[in-house]
């Protein structure tokens, strides 16, 4: 007994630890769930922390992109080999299935964010909501649970009212505002700023 309750809290102290934004979830699980299914690239968790999106995370408030970048990698390199093997399980809790979805869903929508905000300031185009559908369905992360993108897919492919409402609601999370381009070869600096451009909330 004395064993197995050494084990215990070692496989305790072994769990990357946070706070809780998600019911029980430590945020720094999310984080790494984040860090990992984006192939190591720390800008969503990043912009995660800094509250884009509407993210309701208030533990780093006030610290600096820099500061939150360095922290993600610290956490990831600090965390133990067999733990990162196992972050993403494929046959998830019903709990856990239900922090994977939040977490999918939220990187779904930074990448309709980024995309569409490259689409404004540079390309001067307003993206219709088919083809936000379509790169929201493809930002689905691959490492995901089969269940929990299943559920995620159903979310974003659902009927053409109940994706409008979401990317209603998207908009006012991620403070996106998308005007009508001319149809001009040529369009003047001022359309494309003020009418197509995507502003940050």
């Amino acid at each position: 007994m004395q064993l197995k309750a050494l084990r215990q809290r070692k496989a305790r102290r072994e769990q990357p630890r946070g706070k809780a934004v998600w019911g029980r979830q430590p945020i720094n699980t999310g984080l790494l769930w984040m860090y990992t299914a984006a192939d190591h690239s720390s800008q969503i968790a990043v912009d995660f922390m800094m509250g884009k999106g509407s993210s309701r995370c208030k533990e780093f408030h006030g610290k600096g992109e820099n500061w939150c970048k360095a922290y993600i990698e610290k956490l990831y390199l600090r965390c133990p080999i067999l733990t990162l093997a196992s972050l993403i399980p494929q046959e998830p809790s019903k709990t856990v299935a239900q922090h994977l979805f939040r977490v999918g869903l939220y990187m779904v929508e930074h990448q309709m964010y980024v995309w569409t905000d490259k689409m404004n300031t540079q390309k001067g185009l307003a993206p219709t909501r088919g083809q936000l559908q379509t790169k929201a369905s493809s930002s689905i992360p691959s490492s995901f649970p089969e269940t929990v993108r299943i559920r995620l897919r159903c979310t974003i492919m659902g009927s053409t009212h109940a994706w409008g409402m979401f990317v209603c609601r998207w908009r006012k999370r991620w403070g996106c505002r998308f005007g009508k381009v001319p149809a001009r070869s040529k369009l003047d600096t001022n359309v494309i700023r003020d009418r197509v451009r995507c502003s940050e909330s």
